[in-house]
């Protein structure tokens, strides 16, 4: 790196130099990512599973407890890494532990569970951040939702907004398991007439809003 000022250059110059080192960033950020997919396999303690205590992916919201953590939900199908995987990978880039543990997370969700959204990442054709945002929105989801999310918007997964993942997912979701989002809006509808219905007392809350009252 340098701190001299740069020398003057024609336009057609300059926006050859930009497109150039756009090139290099894109190939960096790409190699970055496939160094994260190698270091998680190579911190792996126990293979992907589609089966996790406490957590059902098709169970409807309210119909059955989960238990399992938040952490755990979102490492869903996804091979189970060392305690201190994340914590050395994240210190060589300038990361938090925490955020070298989410970039192993959606990289291997991508590898994983978004092969066809990966494949175009590592050929430079999706940027990675756009390729997180989608694993990000699909963490903790059932593998034919996910396959099928993958399927259709890796094509498009350059170009794709978050409002665009969510519909999908939700068009996916009533295609594979209508039931299980009919009973989600049962359940939800349930719950919004409760709050409505419950009464509200001096203090302007609801008993379902408000939580308990602390002795004096």
């Amino acid at each position: 790196m340098t701190t001299a000022p740069l020398a003057p250059a024609p336009t057609a110059v300059l926006l050859q130099r930009m497109r150039a080192a756009t090139a290099k960033r894109t190939a960096a950020e790409v190699e970055l990512v496939e160094l994260a997919s190698a270091w998680a396999h190579a911190h792996t303690i126990a293979p992907a599973s589609s089966r996790l205590e406490g957590y059902d992916p098709l169970a409807p919201l309210g119909m059955d407890e989960v238990t399992a953590s938040a952490e755990e939900v979102e490492w869903y199908a996804l091979p189970e890494l060392r305690w201190d995987a994340a914590a050395s990978f994240a210190a060589a880039q300038g990361l938090t532990t925490a955020a070298g543990a989410d970039l192993l997370r959606d990289v291997l969700t991508l590898e994983l569970r978004l092969p066809l959204t990966w494949a175009r990442i590592r050929s430079g054709q999706v940027a990675v951040w756009r390729g997180r945002r989608i694993a990000q929105r699909v963490l903790g989801l059932a593998d034919d939702v996910v396959a099928l999310v993958d399927y259709n918007i890796a094509p498009k997964a350059h170009s794709v907004g978050v409002t665009g993942i969510d519909h999908l997912i939700d068009t996916v979701m009533l295609q594979r398991h209508a039931e299980q989002v009919e009973l989600e809006a049962m359940e939800a509808a349930e719950e919004r007439y409760a709050r409505a219905a419950s009464p509200v007392d001096a203090m302007g809350c609801r008993s379902t809003s408000c939580g308990p009252t602390t002795p004096t």
